[in-house]
């Protein structure tokens, strides 16, 4: 009898392709030790077998799916492991013929480890045991601060006259010569021999914010300690959290006059029309 052979099986379809490596998430490992605890892990590329494969940010752990991790007939596994796996080995990733790891997980899942709390084993302290680990999606970056608004322009910035004190603090007129870093205005006499700003910090240790006035100019770029000194120096100052401007009207300033400092009423207004 004759007849005709049998057909072959038509050929089996090719794997769908990986998806792209920016939509792989990233995830953070806590409740272990070392690389297990606090320690984000995101997508480096894909083995084999189409799983995604992910490396800390240090480089130096990497978690991976392997199918059978000695060649041997082992179940398929999530692994930590100090070496990149084989991209192209479909099996025994690590290529040791032993199926070594940091820590383990079985799951015939291979498009992600288990997301949540799981039991993993896990080498800690010179031993094995089980170990719950978390594997949690990052907390999202907070959104960025909105600009500071814009700094009027300097010309609507109105000058005042000092009257009170002594020297630069007596029927003196100040006006508006820059904005400093946090978009406060600093003022100048006409003689330019001392000039009025805010500082928010004027050692950058945690001082309160006051308005001072320096024979200095004040820093333009430095957000605290305007003068660069490391210290509070000045020859006036008034504790003030309003950035826009000196306190107008009547204020107790702390003044050095007559080689020492006192508390002495300054009065702040606008020049006579």
């Amino acid at each position: 009898t004759l007849a005709r052979p049998s057909p072959s099986p038509p050929p089996s379809p090719p794997a769908p392709p990986s998806p792209p490596l920016a939509t792989v998430l990233p995830f953070v490992i806590t409740g272990g030790c070392a690389a297990l605890d606090g320690v984000e892990y995101a997508a480096a590329g894909y083995t084999a077998s189409g799983a995604p494969y992910y490396r800390d940010s240090s480089l130096s752990y990497y978690i991976y799916w392997d199918p059978d991790c000695n060649a041997g007939g082992q179940p398929a596994r999530w692994i930590v492991h100090a070496l990149a796996p084989s991209t192209s080995a479909t099996s025994d990733l690590d290529g040791h013929g032993a199926c070594d790891y940091a820590a383990r997980i079985y799951s015939e899942d291979s498009s992600s480890p288990p997301l949540g709390t799981n039991t993993w084993w896990v080498f800690c302290d010179g031993s094995f045991t089980d170990n719950d680990l978390t594997l949690a999606r990052p907390s999202p970056s907070p959104p960025p601060s909105p600009p500071a608004p814009p700094s009027p322009p300097l010309a609507t910035v109105l000058p005042f006259v000092i009257t009170g004190g002594c020297a630069a603090l007596d029927g003196v007129e100040y006006a508006a010569a820059g904005y400093t870093a946090s978009g406060a205005p600093y003022y100048r006499d006409s003689s330019l021999s001392y000039y009025i700003y805010w500082d928010p910090d004027c050692n950058a240790g945690g001082q309160p914010a006051r308005w001072i006035v320096h024979a200095l100019a004040p820093s333009t770029s430095a957000t605290s300690d305007l003068d660069g000194h490391g210290a509070c120096d000045y020859a006036a100052r008034i504790y003030s959290e309003d950035s826009s401007s000196p306190p107008l009207g009547t204020n107790t300033w702390w003044v050095f006059c007559d080689g020492s400092f006192t508390d002495n009423d300054l009065t702040l207004a606008r020049p006579s029309p």
